[in-house]
C-alpha cells in the first residue's frame, strides 16, 4: 500500500554511536505467504499460551509504513526472547523433534516413490489408448486400480499403500488421474518452445465429430529443426508435425474457425508473423478464395500461403473416374463383394486363410473395399501380386461351389463369372498403373515431390497409347491363369429411332473397341484432366520454389537464374536478403557434383547444413530458403491420424470424458516419444507445487 514495499534495510539494525550494523538473524520475508514479514523463532517456538501473546509476527506483518516501530517493539518483548533462545538451542543441539523431522523425510520418500509408479502406470494406460476407469456394470476395479493392485504384489511401496485402511489417502482417484494427466500433457510447452526456436512454421487444421456428437479441432503444427550435438554441430534434420491438442469447435463457419485458429495460436504464445503455410482439406469453408479460414489468415499473414490437401486432391481425380465410368465402378462393386463374400462368413474366412500363403496373410480383401474411398488399399495389395490372391480366391470358389447350399452356390457362381472374366484382370493391370504415383502421406515428403505430378501426368499420357501392349500383358497372365482370353462379347443395346431423328450415334460392336473407347480411354482421360485441374493453384506456389529441385538445379542455365529477385527474393522479402541469387550461384558452382546425386530436397538441405555445415554461414540464404521450402504442408495425414486417436480414446463406452481430459490424453498418446522423455521427479514437484497436499513430498 502506499507504494511502500519491504527492504533487505530492514535485516539489520545499527547502533546509534558507531554506526555498526548487527543482522536480524530472526527475520524472514515470505514472497508465497502473501508478500509478509514474520519471525522465524517465534513461528517455531513462541509460547502461545501466555496472556500478552501477539500472533501477528506469526501470521505475518505487511503494514510497510510503521514497520520499523514494530520491529523495535517485538525485539523487546519476552516471548520473542525466550523464543529465540530455544531457537539458538535448537539450531546447536538439534535435540528437538529430531525423530519427527526424521518420520516427515521418511514419509516424504515414501509418497515420492508411490507418485512415480502413479505417473508411470498413468503413462503406460495413456500411451496405450486404454481406459482408466471400470465401465459400468462390468464388476471390476478398471485398468487403473487393477495394475496398481497387479505391481503391489512385487513392489512394497504399492502393497504398503494398497494395504492401508480404507478412507485412507492413496492418492489413486480419478481427480488425482485427471492432475497427473493434465501437468503431463504440458509436454506441449516443449513443443511450443520448439516452434518458437524455428524460423518457421505452418498450421495444420482439420475437424471432425467425436461420438458425443462434439466437434474437435485438430492442432497440427509442421516446422523443421536441425539436431546439434554436444558442440554445437548439426548432425541431422527433422522435419515435425507436432500435435498440440484436441478443441472443441464452437462452429463451422470461417468467421467462427478463423477466430478459434487466431486464439490458439496467441494462447499458445506461438507468433503468427513466422507462419509460412496452412495445410487444410477442400472444405468451402477451408478453402474459399474470398471469405474460407484461408484468406481471412493470409489477410493477417500474406506470407501464409494456402495448400490444399494433395492426396484429398487425388483421392478426389481417382473417384471422379470411379463414379464417371460405369466399367471401373462394377471392377470396385466386385471387389467388394468379394471381400463381403468371405468377411462376413467364419468358415469362409477359415478357408481362406488355409489356401494363402505366409506373405499373402499380411494382405487381406479389406485392403480393396477400403480403396473405394482410399487408392492406398489397392497399390499396397498389388505389391504382393493381386493377380496370385485373386487366382487364389478363384480355386476357393470352385471349391465353394460343391458344397454350399443354393443361395451361396449361387453368389459363388456369380462371383467366380465376374473375377474371371479379361475385362477384369485388364482393369487390375490398368488400376496398379494409376496407382503407382499416390503414396504422398509421410511427413518427410516436401511440396515439390507432392506437386511433381507432370511426369505422373505425361506417363498416363503414354500409358493410353499402350493398349494393344497392356492387352498382350493382360492376356499371358489370362493364360496362366486359365481365364477368358478376348473380351466377352455382348449384345448391342437397340434404340427407338423416331421419325424426325435425322441421324443416330455410332454404337461400337466390337467388344474390344467399346471396352477401349469407354472404360480404358474414359478413366485415363478423367484422371489425366483432373490431375492437370485440381493441382493449378499448387503448382504457382511451387513455381516459385522450383528452382530447388535437385533434378534440374544443375542443369539450368546460368540466365535463369536472373529471374529469382523477382520471384523468391520479392515474395519472402521478409525472409531472404536480395543477395540470395548471388549464394545459390555460388553453390551451383561450388557443389555442383554433389547436388547431382541428390533424390530430394531435403537430401540437398541434408548435404549443404549437416555434410557442409562450415559453409552455411557462407549460403545462409539459401539455407533459409531450403527450410522454407521443407516447413511447407503437403497433406493433413497427420491431423487425420489424430482423429483415428480421437476414436480410440473416447468411444461410446467412454463418452463422458470432459474435454480437458480428452485433450490431455491424446497429447499422450500421439506423442508418446516426447512424454517417455518427461522427467518424473519435476512431474511429482509439480503435483505437489499446484496446491496444498495432506501429505508431505519434501
Amino acid at each position: 500500500t502506499d507504494n511502500r514495499s519491504f527492504s533487505e534495510s530492514y535485516y539489520t539494525t545499527s547502533t546509534n554511536k558507531v554506526g555498526m550494523k548487527v543482522p536480524r538473524k530472526w527475520m524472514c520475508y515470505s514472497p508465497k505467504l502473501d508478500c509478509c514479514c514474520y519471525c522465524e523463532p517465534c513461528w517455531l517456538f513462541a509460547n502461545r499460551n501466555a496472556a500478552y501473546y501477539n500472533s501477528a509476527w506469526v501470521n505475518g506483518i505487511r503494514d510497510w509504513k510503521h514497520l520499523s516501530a514494530k520491529v523495535e517493539k517485538h525485539e523487546s518483548t519476552q516471548i520473542h526472547l525466550g523464543a529465540c533462545i530455544v531457537y539458538e538451542q535448537w539450531k546447536l543441539n538439534s535435540t528437538i523433534d529430531t525423530e519427527m523431522e526424521r518420520n516427515v523425510r521418511n514419509a516424504a520418500l515414501f509418497w515420492r516413490r508411490v507418485l512415480e509408479r502413479i505417473v508411470n502406470v498413468t503413462l503406460t494406460l495413456a500411451s496405450c489408448n486404454l481406459a482408466f476407469r471400470e465401465m459400468r456394470g462390468q464388476g471390476n476395479a478398471g485398468n487403473f486400480l487393477s495394475i496398481m493392485e497387479l505391481l503391489a504384489h512385487y513392489n512394497p511401496v504399492l502393497k504398503e499403500l494398497i494395504n492401508r485402511p480404507e478412507g485412507s489417502v492413496k492418492y489413486l482417484s480419478h481427480q488425482i488421474q485427471d492432475e497427473f494427466i493434465y501437468i503431463m500433457s504440458q509436454i506441449n510447452a516443449a513443443i511450443i518452445n520448439e516452434i518458437n526456436e524455428a524460423p518457421f512454421y505452418c498450421i495444420i487444421m482439420d475437424t471432425t465429430q467425436d461420438v458425443s456428437k462434439i466437434g474437435q479441432l485438430s492442432q497440427v503444427y509442421r516446422y523443421v529443426t536441425i539436431i546439434k550435438n554436444n558442440l554445437d554441430t548439426p548432425i541431422g534434420l527433422q522435419i515435425n508435425e507436432v500435435f498440440l491438442g484436441f478443441e472443441a469447435a464452437v462452429g463451422s463457419s470461417p468467421s467462427e474457425l478463423e477466430n478459434q485458429i487466431l486464439d490458439s495460436t496467441e494462447k499458445n504464445g506461438i507468433d503468427l508473423s513466422k507462419c509460412r503455410g496452412q495445410g487444410y482439406d477442400g472444405a468451402v469453408n477451408m478453402s474459399g478464395a474470398y471469405s474460407g479460414v484461408q484468406a481471412r489468415i493470409t489477410e493477417k499473414e500474406p506470407l501464409a500461403c494456402y495448400v490444399h490437401c494433395v492426396p484429398h486432391n487425388l483421392n478426389l481425380a481417382l473417384n471422379d473416374s470411379v463414379k464417371n465410368v460405369p466399367g471401373v465402378k462394377r471392377f470396385y462393386d466386385t471387389v467388394e463383394n468379394l471381400y463381403n463374400f468371405f468377411g462376413h462368413s467364419i468358415k469362409r474366412w477359415a478357408l481362406l486363410s488355409e489356401f494363402s500363403t505366409q506373405e499373402s496373410r499380411t494382405v487381406t480383401l479389406k485392403c480393396l473395399f477400403r480403396f473405394y474411398s482410399r487408392h492406398g488399399g489397392l497399390f499396397a495389395l498389388c505389391k504382393f501380386s493381386f493377380i496370385f490372391l485373386v487366382k487364389m480366391q478363384t480355386k476357393i470358389l470352385e471349391f465353394w461351389l460343391l458344397q454350399a447350399e443354393k443361395q451361396e452356390h449361387n453368389e459363388a457362381s456369380a462371383l467366380k463369372n465376374v473375377i474371371g472374366k479379361f475385362s477384369f484382370i485388364f482393369l487390375v493391370k490398368m488400376q496398379t498403373k494409376i496407382l503407382e504415383f499416390w503414396l504422398l502421406q509421410a511427413k518427410d515428403t516436401d511440396i515439390l515431390k507432392a506437386s511433381d505430378l507432370q511426369n505422373a501426368i505425361n506417363v498416363l499420357m503414354e500409358f493410353r497409347e499402350q493398349f494393344d501392349e497392356v492387352k498382350s500383358a493382360t492376356i499371358a497372365v489370362a493364360a496362366k491363369w486359365g481365364s477368358q482370353m478376348q473380351f466377352e462379347t455382348t449384345r448391342a443395346r437397340k434404340v427407338k429411332r423416331h421419325f424426325d431423328k435425322l441421324s443416330e450415334d455410332c454404337c461400337l460392336t466390337d467388344a474390344e473397341s467399346n471396352f477401349q473407347v469407354h472404360v480404358f480411354n474414359a478413366c485415363l482421360d478423367i484422371v489425366i484432366q483432373q490431375l492437370s485441374h485440381r493441382f493449378t493453384s499448387l503448382n504457382r506456389t511451387v513455381n516459385i520454389l522450383r528452382q530447388f529441385n535437385p533434378k534440374h538445379f544443375c542443369k539450368q542455365e546460368m540466365s535463369s537464374y536472373s529471374k529469382l529477385p523477382s520471384v523468391l527474393s520479392d515474395h519472402y522479402s521478409r525472409d531472404i536478403t536480395p543477395s540470395f541469387p548471388a549464394q545459390l550461384i555460388c553453390f551451383r558452382t561450388s557443389f555442383r557434383d554433389q547436388i547431382a546425386q541428390q533424390k530430394s530436397v531435403v537430401d540437398l538441405t541434408k548435404m549443404l547444413i549437416v555434410s557442409h555445415s562450415a559453409v552455411t554461414s557462407t549460403f545462409s540464404e539459401v539455407c533459409t530458403a531450403l527450410i522454407l521450402f521443407m516447413t511447407l504442408p503437403v497433406s493433413v495425414a497427420s491431423s487425420e491420424r489424430s482423429f483415428s486417436k480421437l476414436k480410440t480414446i473416447k468411444n461410446h463406452l467412454r463418452s463422458t470424458m470432459g474435454q480437458e481430459r480428452l485433450s490431455g490424453l491424446a497429447i499422450l498418446s500421439i506423442e508418446n516419444e516426447r512424454a517417455k522423455k518427461m522427467d518424473i521427479q519435476s512431474i511429482v514437484d509439480d503435483f505437489a507445487e499446484c496446491k496444498v497436499r495432506r501429505m508431505p513430498f519434501k
